[in-house]
């Protein structure tokens, strides 16, 4: 970090005026206060530089450089010892700041603010040791330089050092505190004055000699102590330090001028006693000012503290009380509140006893007393306070023995508790009565505890609790324990309504009723005398409302005397009025479960139906006697028992997937309600019945499933019936349609199969016979025999043809079955009707789709196979030959690319139509998919000669006729086929052979150039099946590692190895080494090139980082080809980069060989992939260029490295013209481009010597080494290492 990026702009005006003001300072003490000009027991400069660090920090470390520094050079110190004593001084301060910022003694530092004793103290217990270390070096550094004698070294650092120490003593906390503000002055200017003004008068008679003759006598350096206490204690740090530092100067200013108290310290050249007096004085005033201001700042706190704590006692929610011998002398704001008091002078004063009610006398006088004597707090009690208004408080007092104006006495602090005390006693009435609740007691007992219970807790009140009868009009008696009999059965029975009391009102509205003063309330009218004769003044009514909202009865509350309801006496009433809820309301529901208990009970064991329970593991725990008339159990044979033991394995099943669905549903917090389930159950004596079960889940409080009850209910019959009602149903509404007649064959019923099939409705077909549907293609005898069959058998079905309503004739098929009665009488006929019109268009559209083409309507490959079966027998049966005619349009594929399938589609119809146009009637034209069509020619001469003379001739039609031009939806187009024949019928053979001699013949035509035919070379034949061999030996070579590489020298100039060219070779087994010419081309054809390019790739780059490891051979580069197809895969890139990263290879020894071919397609791909690997190293070279298809646009964006002239050029460069001017082309092209150039096939030296003419200075070819294996290519290059 750049050391002046911590200053400021403001701090280096500041440093450059520090610096003068510490030059000044020291040229000053030099002059006035040096005794031999070169050192002094008062080093002003030395307090002065190490204030500056303290106050501004270490980045100020240039003043005391600069000012020392030049204060000597100005003295005419030598550079040298300028220098170092420069460095001294800085260093001395410095190290002192440092230690004063790090001192850490029992959780104190220094302080630079100066503002206690200790800081002083810490002051010079830090600089005395330093500043010998600063008198050691700075002397020293006088001595070596000459500048004083050996004899002075030691007196001089003794100087050296008591300047230092007086000058950080003094100077220093002089500035330190001065650097804050001095707030006495203002207030004692003209006593400030007068100090100082004496002090310095004393100074010049003791230290200067004034007057000495007439005050010789009073002379004395005792008086400066005076004046310095003076400052201490009146004007604090700043004026004590002040007077120090005058009276010091003075001192030493006598004491080097002979005159004054010190004029001795002259004559004897020792200064130690002027520095003693001035340490001392120095200490005294220091300490004392600082001790003083230790003092004033501590009682400052201390009455901040004391403000602090009165605040916060007057506005403290806790009530604070203060007591001296059982009179009150202060309270706060909160406790003149509890009091109830209207201020502090109402209280203050007053015996504590006035407020303490009279039971607790005796027990606050003794905890005084206890207080009083013991001194210390005692525990905290609870007592009563009396309010003025007769009010009672419960109150808790914690008490403290505290000194209040220098007098003990007994704080108290005190909390109301009456709200707690009150809770805590509601809440154990709660208890017991939710207790009696819970012990199942009678209603009336409950009620009554309830209202008894109210009462102990406010033995004012009396209490009364009404019930609402069923009919919800009157309100009957319930519980009054503390009022008269007569009142209690004068109002049992009241009619509710507004205006009927208090309760009557209430249990009518259902709201809260208050009467305050039942003789004026209205509501009170008919019962203001019965009130008072029953002694009632209020009366408050609280409606019990149950959990449905539903009105219950009335929970009441009166008073002796007129009185309203505070807040706490309506949660009393509220929550009084929802426990009476409860009991009623759990009375309500015994009663209930009671009479159901016993309608169950009723039910269950006098019906056919089974009632159970079961617990939450389906074992049984009840079950009623109707079990045993349904399966035969008795009941201590089914509880105890699990579910399953009596069910199959079915119905195990389904009971387990609907708990399983259930628990699923519980888990999601969704409450599961009755299931349904039909299941079949085993009874005692093996029968299988079906049973309904209804199955309700049983709860606990917290809604968790408990266990589960239900009925069980016999179905068998039911399910039977059911089952036999469902086949009806399903046979008559299903998809054949269906009509039944009477025994004359007249229509009673039709379904709606029928109407759909027939389009005859009921009320068509209704009282008809079936002679309606007659079509008259059937003659009389078919309906004899469909009547004699039925007769006989008692059914009849076949094919018909019937009419339909709207009269169309359709197929159908129908089934006629007879109905007779338990006699064996026939009593109805049913009929089944199919429409099977579809099936016969589905059969005959299936024959056409099995033998036919959809699109041209040709005879497929199937039926043209079954058809040349068929001539095969036929024509080796009469010894005639025959002739297929294997026909491929030319350049299909383009024309369905650039004008779209439908266009191809229309050609190929067009195609179909000109070939059975060319063709005899006996003749088979096929299509056997996308442009491939044959002709099959039968009946042909016995002589193959005149055979294929016919055939030949048909052949030439089919190339004239398809040659024409085809309309394609109004585009012209000009179609070529390529025509393959071969005869059949002269040889036994299967039927596949004269195809594939018709196909092959094909390809030797597209191989002739097309738009031609061929007739089929039997050497043809050998070729193929040469190429399928070796197609077949390439897979297997590339599964079993029989390719190898193979390295060409690339090199440049007279010899100098380059790199090499990887060059794949095949050892096959059995026929050696394979030439690249032989299989890269099949590679090519058959996709395996990108196999087997990956298989190159990556063993060339295994190659290279085997040869990094050399030193001998890390320079070559090794050169790749890739074929067009192997660059375009959507993931070469990938594949090259993940190459170099698992075979470690270096990505700039590897040049990747395009072909120009690579840039017919997608030049931006190229580019772009070229681009990507050229970022990572890869090179790249266009292999034999000249020879293919370059865009010079596309050739400069390229990321090239080199162009490769090819061979063919080379090979005749000598001789031929034209083969020399492209090479220089090329040659110029690649510098133009700023590319290198490479010439491969170079053979013989005049080549070489041409090609280095024209300025292309890379070669390969036999000249300079053949394709070597490994092993010899590694010799080879030893070799030319060595030569070169």
């Amino acid at each position: 970090m750049n050391i002046l990026s911590i200053y400021r702009p403001a701090d280096l005006p500041r440093i450059a005026a520090l610096s003068c003001l510490l030059f000044l300072s020291t040229q000053l003490t030099l002059v006035y206060l040096s005794f031999d000009g070169n050192a002094s027991v008062f080093w002003i400069p030395c307090g002065f530089g190490l204030a500056i660090l303290l106050i501004k920090g270490q980045k100020y470390w240039p003043v005391l450089f600069i000012g020392a520094l030049a204060s000597d050079l100005y003295r005419g110190t030598p550079a040298l010892a300028s220098f170092i004593i420069a460095i001294t001084i800085l260093l001395e301060a410095s190290l002192i700041a440092v230690l004063l910022n790090k001192l850490r003694i029992k959780n104190t530092s220094f302080s630079p603010l100066l503002g206690h004793s200790r800081d002083y103290i810490y002051l010079l217990l830090i600089a005395a040791p330093c500043a010998l270390l600063g008198a050691f070096s700075g002397a020293s550094t006088l001595w070596l330089n000459g500048l004083i004698e050996s004899h002075q070294l030691f007196s001089s650092m003794l100087n050296w050092w008591l300047g230092d120490v007086l000058g950080i003593a003094t100077i220093c906390p002089l500035l330190l505190v001065w650097q804050q503000r001095a707030s006495m002055w203002h207030k004692r200017k003209i006593e400030a004055s007068l100090c100082f003004g004496l002090a310095f008068l004393l100074g010049q008679i003791v230290f200067a000699g004034w007057w000495g003759t007439a005050l010789g006598h009073i002379a004395q350096s005792y008086w400066a102590f005076l004046f310095v206490i003076w400052a201490a204690t009146r004007f604090g740090r700043h004026g004590s330090l002040l007077l120090v530092v005058m009276t010091t100067t003075q001192a030493l200013f006598g004491a080097l001028h002979g005159i004054g108290f010190f004029a001795a310290d002259q004559s004897q050249h020792s200064f130690l006693n002027v520095w003693l007096y001035a340490m001392v004085l120095n200490l005294v005033g220091v300490l004392l000012a600082l001790l003083i201001n230790e003092r004033k700042h501590a009682e400052a706190l201390a009455q901040e503290s004391e403000q602090r704590h009165r605040t916060l006692v007057e506005w403290s929610p806790e009530a604070i009380a203060v007591h001296r011998r059982g009179t009150l002398i202060y309270m706060n704001p909160a406790a003149i509140a509890l009091a109830g008091a209207r201020d502090a002078q109402a209280l203050i004063g007053q015996s504590l006893f006035n407020l303490v009610h009279p039971d607790y006398h005796q027990t606050v006088q003794n905890r005084s007393k206890l207080i009083s004597d013991g001194g210390v707090a005692e525990r905290m009690i609870e007592i009563k306070l009396i309010r003025p208004d007769g009010g009672v408080v419960d109150i808790e007092v914690q008490s403290t023995l505290i000194t209040l104006d220098g007098e003990p006495a007994i704080h108290a602090l005190i909390r109301d508790i009456t709200q707690r005390k009150q809770a805590s006693q509601y809440e154990q009435f709660r208890n017991r009565t939710l207790e009696v609740l819970a012990s199942g007691a009678p209603l009336l007992q409950q009620l009554t505890t309830l209202a008894l219970g109210v009462e102990q807790l406010y033995p004012a009140i009396k209490c009364s609790i009404l019930l609402l009868d069923q009919e919800g009009q009157h309100l009957r008696h319930g519980a009054a324990p503390s009022l008269p009999d007569f009142y209690n059965e004068a109002i049992d029975g009241v009619a509710i309504g507004i205006g009927v009391g208090a309760c009557g009102t209430a249990a009518f509205t259902g709201q809260r009723v208050i009467t305050a003063d039942i003789a004026t309330h209205p509501f009170w009218d008919q019962y203001k005398q019965l009130a008072s004769d029953a002694g009632l003044a209020s009366c408050w009514s609280q409606p019990i409302i149950a959990s449905n909202h539903q009105v219950l009865g009335t929970f009441a509350i009166y008073h002796a005397i007129v009185h309203s309801p505070n807040p706490h006496d309506i949660r009393i009433i509220e929550q009084s009025a929802h426990l009476a809820s409860i009991a009623i309301e759990r009375n309500i529901v015994a009663e209930k479960l009671r009479a159901s208990e016993a309608h169950y009970r009723l039910l269950t064991e006098n019906v056919s139906d089974v009632a159970w329970r079961q617990d939450i593991n389906n074992n049984y725990t009840y079950i009623s006697p109707a079990d045993e008339l349904l399966r035969g159990y008795q009941s201590h044979e089914v509880v105890g028992h699990h579910i399953f033991e009596h069910l199959t394995p079915d119905g195990i099943a389904f009971i387990k997937q609907k708990r399983k669905q259930r628990q699923g549903e519980e888990n999601k917090g969704i409450q599961t309600g009755p299931y349904t389930l039909e299941i079949q159950q085993r009874c005692k004596d093996g029968r299988l019945i079906w049973t309904e079960i209804l199955s309700t889940p049983e709860r606990n409080a917290q809604g968790q499933i408990t266990g589960y009850y239900g009925i069980t209910r016999d179905i068998t019959q039911r399910k039977q019936d059911e089952a036999e009602l469902r086949i009806a149903a399903i046979a008559f509404q299903s998809q054949e349609g269906m009509f039944v007649t009477d025994v004359n064959w007249r229509i009673l019923r039709v379904n709606h199969a029928f109407t759909t099939i027939t389009g005859y409705s009921l009320q068509d077909a209704l009282g008809q016979t079936p002679i309606m549907l007659t079509s008259l293609r059937h003659k009389a005898a078919f309906y004899s025999d469909m009547t004699h069959r039925i007769r006989q058998k008692g059914t009849w079905q076949g094919e018909i043809w019937n009419k339909r309503k709207n009269g169309e004739i359709f197929p159908a098929w129908l089934i006629l079955t007879e109905v007779k009665a338990e006699n064996g009488e026939v009593t109805h006929y049913v009929a089944t009707l199919t429409d099977i019109t579809s099936r016969k268009a589905a059969e005959e559209q299936i024959q056409s789709l099995a033998f036919y083409d959809p699109l041209t309507a040709l005879p497929n490959r199937r039926l043209l196979m079954d058809r040349l079966a068929q001539a095969m027998t036929l024509g080796a049966r009469h010894e005639s030959k025959g002739a297929l005619l294997f026909i491929d349009l030319d350049n299909f594929k383009i024309l369905n690319d650039t004008l779209g399938h439908d266009k191809g589609d229309l050609l190929l119809v067009e195609v179909a139509k000109r070939l059975s146009a060319s063709t005899r009637q006996g003749d088979t034209v096929a299509r056997l998919g996308g442009d491939e069509f044959v002709v099959m020619l039968e009946d042909l001469s016995i002589n193959a000669l005149e055979a294929a003379t016919e055939a030949e001739a048909v052949g030439e039609k089919i190339l004239s006729t398809l040659n024409q031009i085809y309309q394609l939806a109004g585009y012209s187009h000009h179609s070529t086929p390529s025509v393959g024949i071969t005869l059949f019928g002269e040889q036994a053979e299967s039927i596949d052979e004269p195809l594939k001699r018709a196909d092959l013949a094909m390809y030797q035509a597209k191989a002739a150039g097309r738009n031609t035919l061929r007739f089929f070379d039997p050497q043809m034949q050998a070729d193929v099946t040469h190429r399928v061999a070796l197609e077949t030996g390439l897979r297997d070579a590339l599964e079993c590692q029989q390719f190898t590489l193979f390295y060409q020298a690339q090199v440049k100039g007279t010899g100098q190895l380059t790199g090499v060219e990887a060059l794949v070779r095949w050892r096959h087994p059995q026929q050696g080494m394979i030439s690249p010419t032989k299989f890269i081309p099949l590679a090519e054809e058959s996709g395996l090139i990108l196999a087997l390019g990956h298989w190159v790739l990556s063993a060339a780059c295994k190659q290279l980082a085997r040869w990094a490891k050399s030193p001998e051979m890390s320079h070559l580069t090794i050169a790749v080809n890739v074929s067009p197809r192997q660059f375009h895969q959507a993931d070469f890139v990938e594949q090259v980069l993940n190459i170099l990263a698992r075979t470690g290879a270096s990505a700039q020894q590897l040049k990747l060989e395009l072909t120009e071919s690579v840039l017919i397609a997608n030049v931006e791909d190229v580019i772009l992939k070229m681009s990507i690997l050229k970022q990572q190293g890869v090179g790249f070279s266009i292999d034999d260029f000249g020879t293919g298809y370059s865009s010079l646009s596309y050739l400069k964006r390229l990321p090239l490295d080199q162009l490769k002239i090819d061979q063919s050029f080379i090979r005749d460069i000598l001789t031929d013209s034209n083969d020399a001017a492209i090479a220089k082309m090329v040659i110029v092209l690649a510098d133009s481009l700023g590319l290198s150039v490479i010439a491969e096939g170079v053979e013989t030296e005049a080549q070489r010597n041409f090609l280095a003419s024209q300025g292309c200075l890379c070669y390969q070819g036999y000249l300079f080494s053949s394709p070597l294996s490994l092993h010899d290519f590694e010799a080879y290059a030893l070799s030319e290492l060595v030569e070169h």
